[in-house]
């Protein structure tokens, strides 16, 4: 009698068991591995009657693979903004009669569409979110039922090491989709956590792109500033009638902004600004102007219409610049003040300004807290507080006002 493979004893393993998520996450990487050096290399694509399967690995939760119902094999890869370069993200393989057993226990759906998720950051996710938006705008325009949205997970993602495994704490997801789909923030964190648990799902017509695009480069103004336009016009719908957010936006009239700026204050365990009082007092003269907002209190859809209210934003390095994206560079003078900790180098806010045609000044601010006082290149400069010089903390609050 031939002896089985290692694949077929983990199928038949898989058939007599059933679709046990947690069985299916540790099997699937060895059940659907490829040695058919003639598969495709894919970066966007349009599959018909395929299924995706969840599995586990050492870097994230929630990698995938798709089976094809038809004679598919190919190897998905996509574009990262970590090594700008491409990585080998899924496989695709035609599914065998003994999968039957694993698939018949899996969700179907008319269509899927494939969006790429590297990390729960709206910087890193901006690189994935605009070629998504471009790809899938017109075909589900043209739809009337929504589609099922399946993250194509990237290892750098760390879902369940470094980042939250549910879908709920998923901002930058949910930033990723804003432009397709009105869909509220509660809607989608449910949809995908009833996707993932499920661990497998099969479509009548699955579509992906995972193809590359740079915010920061000067070509892709336009691109963001469409992109922009479209996920204000999902969440603007999304906000409650008198939102305390937008309560208070300076205007000549509904059509034209004064000049306005936020000021994004953190409450975490690290980059706060420790003499922010005396730093508040400083800016008094220009109470009418500068607004201090606290991010994380607010919805995502408030927090994009807020900022593309404001002609500028001022805020410690850190995820928070990456809003630069929402200011409305292409009508007023937009500008942002970044205050950056002393020892630190990252110009990726500097340049997403440059490319976008934003005004940018920076700012550098002293280490404070324990274990931040050296001023040695070791220092970890991103885990200590700040603290920044008032009178010219104020001066360039008011050149970005300009």
């Amino acid at each position: 009698m031939r002896r089985q493979t290692r694949n077929e004893q983990l199928l038949r393993k898989l058939s007599r068991r059933g679709a046990n998520t947690t069985e299916q996450a540790n099997l699937l990487p060895e059940v659907l591995s490829i040695t058919n050096n003639r598969a495709e290399f894919l970066l966007s694509f349009v599959l018909a009657n395929t299924c995706v399967l969840f599995y586990n690995d050492r870097s994230t939760l929630y990698r995938s693979h798709y089976l094809s119902l038809g004679d598919t094999t190919a190897y998905i890869h996509g574009f990262s903004e970590y090594s700008f370069g491409y990585q080998r993200l899924a496989a695709v393989r035609p599914a065998s009669r003994k999968d039957a057993r694993l698939l018949q226990h899996c969700p179907r759906y008319a269509h899927g569409v494939v969006v790429p998720f590297s990390c729960n950051n709206i910087y890193h996710q901006s690189f994935h979110a605009i070629p998504s938006f471009e790809s899938y705008s017109h075909s589900l325009a043209r739809n009337a039922s929504s589609p099922v949205f399946v993250p194509l997970v990237h290892p750098s993602a760390a879902i369940g090491r470094k980042m939250q495994s549910k879908p709920v704490f998923w901002h930058a997801w949910e930033f990723t989709l804003r432009s397709v789909t009105a869909n509220g923030a509660e809607q989608i964190a449910d949809e995908t956590s009833q996707l993932l648990q499920a661990g497998c799902a099969c479509f009548d017509r699955l579509e992906g792109n995972a193809g590359a695009f740079n915010p920061m480069a000067a070509a892709s103004r336009s691109r963001v500033a469409t992109f922009r336009a479209a996920a204000l016009r999902h969440a603007r719908v999304l906000l409650p009638p008198r939102s305390p957010a937008l309560s208070a936006i300076p205007r000549h009239s509904e059509a034209s902004l004064l000049p306005n700026l936020l000021f994004m204050i953190r409450h975490h365990a690290k980059r706060n600004i420790v003499n922010m009082p005396q730093l508040r007092t400083a800016m008094l003269p220009l109470k009418r102007q500068v607004r201090e907002v606290e991010l994380e209190k607010l919805s995502l859809a408030e927090q994009m219409v807020l900022i593309s209210s404001a002609t500028a934003i001022a805020s410690v390095h850190g995820q928070a610049l990456a809003w630069v994206l929402f200011l409305p560079f292409d009508s007023v003078s937009a500008a942002a003040v970044e205050f950056m900790p002393h020892g630190g180098n990252d110009n990726i806010y500097k340049d997403l300004c440059s490319a976008l045609g934003i005004r940018f000044e920076r700012m550098r601010a002293t280490l404070a807290g324990v274990g931040c006082e050296s001023r040695s290149p070791t220092t970890p400069w991103l885990s200590c507080n700040i603290t920044v010089p008032e009178e010219q903390a104020v001066q360039a609050l008011m050149r970005a006002l300009q």
